[in-house]
């Protein structure tokens, strides 16, 4: 116990209050770079070396899903109108497909078909390169 009193009034004399870097002040310390500008400093430039070893992008899956998903968000709008529209389309080519399992039928219903087909396609053509 002596020492320690005996240290904190040297400290006190001197002026310097060194601290011990413990996992609870690591956080206190880099958050107030007044008070160890040194240590500050080294885990700045540990910082700095690890990055440059591994790369900022190190876990690019992450960085990838976070932009695509940003991305997504922005333009979800857009994405909905295509979407449906697409859905249009996919919707006409399977109803031909299973009037086509399921019954006979006429040349005039299939150029039918074929006529509503080509308009939702030209719609979704339109709505790609205009949005």
């Amino acid at each position: 116990m002596a020492q320690f009193y005996q240290n904190l009034t040297k400290e006190k004399y001197n002026g310097v209050a060194t601290r011990s870097t413990t996992p609870l002040s690591v956080s206190r310390d880099t958050l107030n770079p007044l008070l160890n500008y040194a240590k500050l400093k080294d885990r700045m430039d540990l910082i700095a070396e690890y990055e440059a070893r591994a790369g900022t992008l190190r876990y690019w899956p992450h960085h990838a899903m976070n932009r695509l998903a940003t991305h997504v968000m922005k333009y979800k709008f857009n994405y909905a109108v295509k979407g449906f529209f697409m859905y249009l389309v996919y919707a006409d080519i399977s109803h031909m497909a299973y009037k086509r399992r399921t019954q006979f039928i006429t040349i005039q219903e299939e150029s039918m078909f074929k006529v509503t087909l080509a308009m939702h396609t030209g719609a979704f053509a339109a709505v790609c390169l205009l949005i």
